[in-house]
């Protein structure tokens, strides 16, 4: 401030600048840490741990805000153990008559083992026995098809499905629409005839 003396009567005013600046030091200002990190609560997977912060002055209050904090931590994945999904519907039965069976399955995806875990104990799959109704006369443990019948001696070898009678030892074979009567050894037969008779093998 030109003040010492001040310029009077057209007296010139002061020279040069009315202030100077300085540089000065003082003590550090308070300042956190960085970041103190806790053990993380579980030993896989996800999981929380509290992490802690030093104020620089060694007085919590000096800093500004929290000296801890919890906060997420990851670990490495859990394991899974296998679990069976529900059983499916049972099969149908795989025989169209009497005595057969049934089956049905399960998997291993309730969840899917993973990180090396157990796998699914026990079957996947699970049979039944099934019976249906009777199978059909003509139908046996030799699997002629239905409409063959056959006798030896003084029987007869007749194929329904195509129409043709062959009686053995009689030498005929004759396209037919028949009733047959076996009566003291002799082969009788009602017959209405399609055709003329035709000669056959002797056998």
């Amino acid at each position: 401030m030109c003040s010492n003396t001040a310029p009077a009567f057209g007296g010139l005013n002061c020279s040069g600048a009315s202030q100077e600046a300085n540089t000065c030091r003082l003590a550090r200002c308070p300042d956190w840490s960085p970041w103190f990190n806790g053990k993380c609560s579980g030993t896989c997977g996800n999981g929380t741990e509290t992490r802690v912060r030093h104020c620089s002055t060694g007085h919590t209050k000096d800093c500004t805000g929290s000296s801890s904090e919890v906060v997420g931590c990851q670990m490495a994945p859990c394991g899974v153990n296998g679990s069976w999904s529900l059983w499916s519907t049972w099969s149908q039965c795989d025989v169209t008559c009497e005595d057969g069976h049934i089956q049905r399955t399960r998997t291993c995806t309730n969840p899917a083992p993973a990180f090396a875990c157990l796998n699914c104990s026990g079957e996947s799959l699970e049979t039944s026995a099934c019976k249906l109704a009777k199978c059909p006369k003509g139908t046996d443990a030799f699997n002629e098809p239905s409409g063959f019948r056959e006798a030896t001696g003084f029987g007869f070898h007749e194929v329904t499905n195509f129409g043709f009678r062959e009686a053995t030892g009689f030498g005929f074979l004759e396209p037919i629409n028949f009733v047959k009567l076996l009566t003291s050894n002799v082969l009788k037969s009602t017959l209405q005839e399609t055709g003329p008779l035709q000669p056959g093998p002797h056998r």
